[in-house]
Parts: structure tokens; C-alpha cells; sequence
């Protein structure tokens, strides 16, 4: 019996985009409960859904129909100020397009998400120069993202994703730019 608590349940979640002859259905009755300490996999072809499920999950998109509990809390029931909250201090997020500010640095790419957490600016940027030195890419702590290689702003963006010590992580096919050696870190 598996006694870690519940992070993530879907229950017969669904999702339409359009009207009438421009109907697309993106999710079908899709039903998972994720608990404290799992790791689960999301597999499918191109164009399944799996990204729309993943922004239903994290409560980016709502669902057309069926239910969304995030940490025992049904999603509808968050005010959109507490969402945001939640989503800042116990969710991670590695999107499929990186979504790096090219106007900001690596670091301070990295320490923004601590700043939406609550931290101060010297803490934020502290917390980001340690992450970037504990994955190997310090180097790359003055960069721009118009300077980086796809990998490099793939590895940016997971670093952002872990600043916080999240509950949760959402990752879009996080190491799709990644040579096989660093997607394994």
C-alpha cells in the first residue's frame, strides 16, 4: 500500500480547442494520480495531447470537463492570485521552447523564478550561481540566451525549473536539445 500523499490527480479530464467544423479534441477522459516521490512518464506521438494535458495539470489551461486536484486542492477552488502562488513556490516548469527572457542574463533568467517565490534579489541571484556551479554551466552565468546553443538554454531552463526545491516539476520533453551525456544529469 502506497501511503505518500496525492500531488496530482486528474480525474476523466478532457480539453476541445474550437467550434463546429474546427472542432479539435486534444484530450479524451484522461484520468492519473501522481503521489509524493514518483516519477511518471507522459509517451505518445506528436500531436496526442501531452502538452495540452501537461498545462491542464499545471493549471496554465483549463480542462473542458473533469476535475484537477494539485497538493489535495481541487484547482477550481484557487483564487487566481494563489494559483500563481502555488504554481511560484511549489511547481517547476521546464517548457519545450525554453522560454528564457533574452533581455536578462542566465542568472538572473534562473534567479527570477526564485524572485516569483518570494526570495530578495541577493539571495535569488546566490541561490542561481550555486545551481549553475552545481550543474556545470557557471560558465554561462553572464550569457544572454541569444548566445546559447539550444542544449545550453535547454539546461538554463532546467536549472530555473529546480531553484525552488519544487514539490513538482513539469517538464515538455525537457532533453529533446540535449546530447544524450547531459540529459542524463
Amino acid at each position: 500500500m502506497n501511503t505518500s500523499r496525492s500531488i496530482l490527480r486528474l480525474h476523466e479530464v478532457s480539453k476541445r480547442f474550437g467550434e463546429n467544423s474546427r472542432l479539435v479534441t486534444a484530450v479524451v477522459h484522461a484520468s492519473v494520480e501522481i503521489r509524493e516521490g514518483e516519477l511518471v512518464a507522459l509517451i505518445g506521438p506528436s500531436g496526442s495531447g501531452k502538452t495540452t494535458l501537461l498545462q491542464i495539470a499545471a493549471g496554465l489551461i483549463s480542462p473542458t470537463a473533469g476535475t484537477v486536484e494539485l497538493f489535495g486542492t481541487g484547482l477550481s477552488t484557487y483564487n487566481h492570485r494563489a494559483l500563481q502562488r502555488v504554481r511560484a513556490e511549489r511547481i517547476g516548469f521546464v517548457f519545450q521552447t525554453c522560454r528564457l527572457l533574452d533581455p536578462l542574463n542566465v542568472t538572473d533568467n534562473i534567479a527570477l523564478a526564485a524572485r516569483f517565490a518570494g526570495a530578495k534579489s541577493a539571495q535569488a541571484k546566490g541561490k542561481a550561481l550555486q545551481l549553475l556551479r552545481d550543474i556545470g554551466i557557471e560558465h554561462l552565468a553572464r550569457a544572454y540566451p541569444p548566445q546559447l546553443s539550444q542544449g545550453e538554454r535547454q539546461r538554463v531552463a532546467a536549472a530555473r525549473a529546480l531553484i525552488n526545491l519544487p514539490d513538482l516539476i513539469f517538464a515538455d520533453e525537457p532533453t529533446a536539445s540535449l546530447e544524450s551525456s547531459q540529459g542524463s544529469r
